[in-house]
């Protein structure tokens, strides 16, 4: 995950900008809440009843619990708010990187999926057509590394971007939907860690 690693460090700054933001908001919400509580609460205080008494502390106690649980939902949605357009910010900025960067990203995606068997690498037609003149060479080195052999095939695929590395029984899908999808609980808790610690 090399790659979607610096993607998350380079973000870093604006997810907790944007926490900040969303967590503000929430607590704001929470403030609001509990103001509302205690005005109810002043409302039963003047009736000053025995019964408005025993009333007050039900539905202080009531209000209370409601006002915690809508909090920690708040909290809850805006921590999986930020974490969700952290991965969508990291998805984008692959997808739409510039030829260095993207290359770069299906080098480091060879070497951490690369089989130990010789195969060939799938691209789309776009990226067959701005291919780095050493892109061969670096793929040849990042499937060495995992004693593995990968060529370029010529053959365009139907595929957004990404790769797939074909070795005839096996067939690894590496696009960036794939890769984002089966890492994303991954991410997710990566992402959670580095900002909720």
């Amino acid at each position: 995950m090399g790659g979607l690693e610096e993607i998350l460090n380079q973000i870093k700054a604006d997810a907790n900008e944007e926490a900040a933001d969303i967590l503000a908001k929430a607590q704001d919400t929470c403030d609001s809440i509990k103001e509302n509580a205690q005005i109810e609460i002043d409302k039963i205080e003047t009736a000053g009843t025995k019964k408005a008494e025993s009333e007050e502390k039900l539905l202080f106690s009531k209000i209370k619990s409601a006002a915690g649980m809508e909090a920690k939902q708040k909290y809850l949605e805006a921590k999986q708010k930020i974490i969700s357009d952290i991965v969508n910010k990291a998805y984008n900025k692959m997808v739409n990187a510039s030829d260095e960067e993207y290359f770069g990203y299906l080098i480091k995606m060879t070497e951490e999926y690369a089989q130990p068997a010789e195969g060939k690498m799938c691209l789309n037609k776009k990226d067959l057509e701005r291919l780095p003149k050493d892109f061969q060479e670096k793929i040849s080195e990042a499937a060495n590394k995992n004693n593995g052999k990968l060529s370029v095939s010529n053959e365009p695929i139907n595929i957004e971007n990404g790769m797939i590395l074909d070795y005839g029984d096996i067939v690894e899908n590496c696009t960036f939907d794939a890769v984002f999808h089966n890492k994303k609980d991954d991410l997710q808790d990566e992402i959670n860690r580095f900002l909720f610690k």
